[in-house]
């Protein structure tokens, strides 16, 4: 059995999310952009996030929880352990597909509890 796998841009995944945000937070206004973290971060391991921001509204972690599938890198702050999370679905014809997102995190800057 062979794995398709679907790349998206940076750009294609932003408007999945806005799309996702809006569906489930219609009266909330977000504001979402593309971030390469700065120095001192390694600029080698060529980091990308996409960075959600809202004044008011749910609060950060529900929506932190709704944008985390978007993601391509989990980092555990208990084990200090940055793994690679994998994006796998069944498409319409009930084929096993892989998704690249194109993104490393989704950050979320708004109100917290």
């Amino acid at each position: 059995m062979s794995v398709k796998t679907l790349h998206f841009t940076s750009n294609v995944t932003i408007e999945l999310i806005r799309s996702t945000l809006h569906k489930r937070f219609p009266r909330t206004d977000f504001e979402i952009s593309i971030e390469v973290p700065r120095p001192p971060f390694n600029l080698t391991q060529l980091v990308s996030a996409v960075v959600v921001r809202w004044n008011n509204g749910p609060d950060r972690d529900l929506v932190e929880d709704v944008v985390a599938p978007y993601q391509s890198l989990d980092w555990d702050p208990l084990s200090g352990v940055l793994q690679a999370m994998e994006h796998m679905e069944i498409n319409a014809n009930g084929e096993l597909q892989q998704i690249n997102y194109g993104i490393d995190y989704v950050l979320c800057e708004g109100p917290s509890n």
